[in-house]
């Protein structure tokens, strides 16, 4: 639209979004469970809920190794992750303030952490503070109340000037001091001063600890280091009486640190085989080039340690010079594109295009294998893999990749999910997890006789897979291809059957006992969920031989298996006409627990950390305020066709509905109006438009053809562009644009309200009921979700942007952190519309760009159908689409990161 000026600088983008499923006209049986339920789902800790953390503490923080092994795993197991991780720990340094007599040989007194803190809060402006102190705060003397009270003290100050610069804190109870390698350099209990250490401070330390972690009753965020320590060291002491965690006492080594980190990654979801291990060596093994990555980060933290030290003015005598920290920034941002370089290491062989994603071609054992590449990867790299027919009805897998998954397929035809097979893929398995650091639990698709792969390899591998979706699948080879029940089945794939098992008889075959349907205890027993889809009246692979057998054991078992029965459906066609319960089922379970559901992974983002719109390109000329929706089972975009459209012979404004996919157009309605947006409520079809720029009337059809109509709002007060409508909890609310009169609209453009219980009859809101009047706010598509307001408007910036605000009551509004949601880019002139003339592809190329307005959108096929327009914002602007390939849950939610 025809909008103001300005321009103004944007933010960063960060992502948090959850899941949201919807239900469909098809017939959904679940068996085994009341509903689908993600599996190890947890919300994510605080440091990977930060953006930015401060690591303080005396001089084994300054060693840093413990934060060099937890950003390590964080590069590897949580690459979507832009949390940084600062070490600004200080030798010497004590939270207490104490110092004992002749410290350093008497050259200074122990750094107290309140004279630099408020420059370090200041400088670094941190998410959250993880303090690690105490090991210096009894200044190595046996246990006083008063030096425990210092302690306490300084403690709490920490804590109050952090929250006071809006940071949370997360403590870490100090490592252990161990007398044994200071053998005749302690001291006893009973003097008045200590030169060197007390024999018992360990003591000391257990005390601190223990006050720590019962802070957690006051809601305080501990995570105790000091008691496994004891243990470690108790235990190996056992059987070495000179095993050491520190050669000094107290200065813990590679291992000391190693259990410092390790308690850190318990809590933020590390897995089994590196919470078990010892030392690193688990860790840095759960990628090729592990090691690579551990000394990029070790050149990272402590290049910018101390610079950071050095920027904040620190006052301890002897420290080296850092460097300054612009120039270390820019080796930092070298290291860190060299660390996701190595992070993600691309694939051998012949590379493609599938989709709009790459794809690339290999050989695995001499069979071939291809991997698709999702655009940004989730954390963990989940994929899933295909039995046979990849490519067959690809919406999952595109919707899927959008996501953040890989899809991979292995080619070993006619082998009928045979041991060969099953052999074959667990090459390529070993190559995906052991090589190129893919999740552990793929999620299998099985279509028709890819079903015999999937649940092959699936009984022989149960810890390994996340799920499994079959679609009309094989799950007997008596049934298919063996013809043995109701269907006809293969004579040319039996004799397959025969030869590829090693039967040496039709008798043998008959009598195989590990069919799938025969060999569900191991899914069952290692909780494996399972989809199928059918057709009821399916003639190759009967269902009831198949999946309606497999269904009833898996059932009796205790296992969990979602049937969609397509009625009166053969065996053709396959999938579904809407694949969004497919897609949820994939995103809800195939992300194992390699990626648990946390704040960073539940939406598709981009490299910036928002939630990621894919643009598609231009669909049309000439044309704004278009909406996407659903309508009857159909994906239509209503437009307003305006007087000036190229191809409008009538002349003069009208709205319609266009099918993208076939192009279809509906009869025109609404002749003379303007600035429409589309509605559905309870199978019928709402549109809002307005006349002469003063009235809004309302547009009612269950058909698309015929249409009631009633006057919303009256001429006579309001001057009215754009218009929106949204269901909300108890009633309806409708956004309209005013430019007047100025004591509501202030500055044009601005959202004022209406509300309806039934749609017919509305209500205006107080004029405090408003966003914005203090500048150009051009509203455009208003949501309701999870008692929240989200309105999408255009603004003045770096040209006209989309930006997204949200609001509980209408009156006080939030921005995103993370605008704006869409600005003009290249992408907005790719050809979308093959039909497009040779001039009108001339139009696009040497079009005017400087705006991204009109954004609306609807859920379809498990992802949202974005539209929106392009151009000058001065009159000429053209219609294009984007894909958000999340729920529009994720998607609302998705703009207001770590916010309920």
């Amino acid at each position: 639209m025809e909008r103001g000026s300005g321009i103004d600088p944007i933010h960063r983008f960060v992502n948090a979004i959850a899941c949201l499923l919807r239900g469909l006209p098809i017939q959904i049986l679940a068996l085994g469970a009341a509903c689908l339920m993600s599996r190890g789902s947890r919300a994510e800790p605080p440091i990977l809920e930060a953006k930015r953390v401060v690591f303080l503490g005396d001089s084994i923080t300054y060693a840093g190794e413990y934060i060099e092994f937890v950003e390590t795993w964080i590069r590897i197991h949580r690459p979507a992750s832009t949390v940084e991780l600062w070490n600004m720990g200080l030798p010497s340094e004590t939270v207490s303030g104490l110092s004992e007599p002749g410290h350093a040989g008497g050259a200074f007194p122990r750094p107290d952490l309140h004279e630099r803190l408020g420059r370090v809060l200041e400088k670094t402006k941190p998410d959250l503070v993880v303090a690690c102190y105490g090991m210096n705060d009894g200044i190595y003397y046996p246990y006083a109340t008063e030096r425990m009270e210092k302690f306490q003290d300084g403690i709490r100050r920490l804590r109050e000037r952090a929250r006071t610069a809006g940071a949370a804190v997360l403590h870490l109870t100090p490592p252990v001091f161990d007398p044994v390698p200071l053998a005749g350099h302690t001291l006893p209990a009973g003097r008045d001063e200590y030169r060197s250490p007390y024999t018992g401070y360990n003591e000391v330390l257990d005390r601190f600890s223990e006050w720590l972690v019962v802070q957690q009753n006051q809601g305080w965020n501990v995570i105790d280091t000091h008691r496994p320590m004891n243990q470690f060291l108790a235990d190996r002491r056992r059987s070495d009486p000179k095993f050491l965690l520190a050669g000094d006492g107290v200065h813990a080594n590679s291992q000391g640190h190693w259990l410092i980190a390790r308690e850190i990654l318990r809590k933020v979801g590390a897995d089994d085989a590196i919470l078990s291990a010892d030392s690193p060596t688990a860790l840095l093994a759960s990628h090729p080039r592990g090691n690579d990555i551990l000394g990029l980060v070790q050149q990272k933290q402590r290049l910018l340690r101390d610079s950071w030290l050095s920027e904040t003015r620190h006052t301890r005598p002897g420290m080296t010079p850092g460097r300054p920290l612009v120039e270390a920034q820019h080796t930092v941002d070298a290291i860190d594109a060299e660390i996701r370089r190595v992070r993600t290491s691309r694939f051998p062989g012949q590379r493609s295009a599938w989709n709009g994603f790459d794809r690339y071609d290999f050989q695995v054992d001499g069979h071939n294998a291809l991997v698709v590449v999702p655009h940004k990867e989730l954390p963990g790299r989940p994929w899933i893999w295909h039995g046979e027919f990849f490519g067959h009805k690809p919406l999952p897998d595109i919707a899927m990749l959008g996501r953040g998954f890989h899809i991979v397929y292995l080619s070993v035809p006619d082998q009928l999910g045979a041991p060969t097979a099953v052999n074959a893929w667990n090459g390529l398995y070993r190559e995906l997890t052991e090589r190129y650091g893919f999740g552990p639990r793929p999620a299998l698709v099985g279509l028709s006789r890819g079903g015999l792969y999937c649940y092959n390899w699936a009984t022989a591998n149960p810890s390994k897979v996340s799920c499994i979706y079959g679609d009309a699948p094989v799950c007997d080879f008596k049934s298919w291809p063996g013809g043995k029940g109701k269907g006809p089945g293969s004579p040319r794939d039996w004799q397959l059957v025969l030869e590829r098992y090693g039967f040496k008889s039709e008798a043998d075959a008959l009598a195989y006992p590990a069919n799938p349907v025969d060999s569900l205890l191991p899914l069952a027993t290692a909780k494996v969920p399972l989809l199928h889809v059918f057709g009821d009246a399916d003639e190759v692979v009967p269902w009831e031989e198949n999946t309606g057998l497999l269904a009833e054991r898996y059932t009796k078992l205790g296992g969990f298996i979602a049937l969609i029965r397509k009625p009166g459906v053969k065996h053709h066609p396959h999938g579904l006409d809407d694949s969004t319960p497919i897609i949820d089922f994939l995103w809800r379970h195939g992300r194992g627990d390699s990626t648990p559901a946390t704040p960073s992974d539940l939406g598709p983002m981009d490299a910036d950390g928002r939630p990621l719109l894919r643009k598609l390109g231009t669909v049309d000329l000439d044309l704004v305020e278009a909406t996407p929706v659903v309508f009857l089972d159909r994906l239509w975009r209503f437009e307003w066709v305006r007087d000036g459209y190229w191809n409008n012979p009538r002349r003069t404004n009208f709205f319609r509905f266009v099918d993208p996919n076939t192009g279809e157009t509906t009869p025109p309605f609404a002749e003379g109006h303007e600035f429409g947006s589309a509605f559905v409520h309870d199978g019928t079809m709402y549109v809002t438009g307005t006349a002469q720029r003063d009235r809004i009337q309302m547009f009612a059809s269950r058909d698309l053809k015929s249409w009631d109509s009633w006057q919303v709002l009256g001429p006579g007060t309001y001057g009215i562009f754009n218009t929106s409508m949204c269901r909300a909890e108890k009633d309806f609310v409708l956004m309209f644009e005013i430019d007047r009169p100025a004591e509501e609209a202030g500055a044009a453009f601005t959202a004022r309200f209406l509300r309806s219980k039934d749609l017919k009859t509305w209500s205006l809101t107080g004029p405090e009921c408003n966003y914005s009047k203090d500048r150009y706010t051009a509203p455009h598509a208003l949501r309701w979700h999870g008692g929240w307001f989200f309105d999408f408007y255009l603004e003045a910036h770096r040209g006209y942007e989309m930006r997204v605000v949200r609001s509980r009551d209408l009156i006080q509004w939030e921005p995103s952190p993370l605008n704006p949601v869409l600005r003009a880019s290249p992408d907005d002139k790719a050809i979308r519309n093959a039909s497009f003339t040779e001039a009108q592809r001339k139009r696009i190329r040497e079009a005017v760009n400087w705006n991204n307005s009109d954004i609306d959108f609807c859920e379809w096929q498990g992802r949202l159908s974005v539209t929106y327009s392009w151009g000058n914002q001065l009159g000429v602007e053209h219609l294009a689409e984007a894909i958000y390939d999340g729920s529009l849950a994720q998607f609302l939610q998705g703009w207001f990161p770590s916010k309920p």
